[in-house]
């Protein structure tokens, strides 16, 4: 159910981009307390957002190719679709485990 709203989420775009170009990146990102836990120098939620903003690097977020991040605990709490870089970091800033 929850990927049917994700679905319709990234529908929901202002401006709708062309459906035979439009590729969406989704990332799904566990944001549970063990995600607080410090086992490598960074916590690893830490860890995850850096993993994500070398992605979005690698292919960056924009009308055309959207990012829908889903972050999830017991089960899924929020999906966002990210358009730009400076979209991405201010969700991934505002995330605790």
């Amino acid at each position: 159910m929850f990927l049917t709203q994700a679905l319709v989420l990234l529908g929901t775009l202002s401006s709708q981009p062309d459906p035979a170009t439009t590729r969406a990146l989704v990332v799904l990102l566990d944001i549970s307390g063990s995600m607080g836990i410090d086992d490598a120098g960074k916590s690893r939620l830490v860890r995850g957002c850096d993993l994500i903003k070398e992605l979005a690097r690698a292919n960056p977020p924009g009308r055309e190719s959207p990012i829908l991040l889903v972050t999830f605990n017991n089960s899924a709490n929020q999906a966002s679709v990210i358009q730009g870089m400076d979209d991405l970091e201010r969700h991934l800033k505002a995330l605790r485990p």
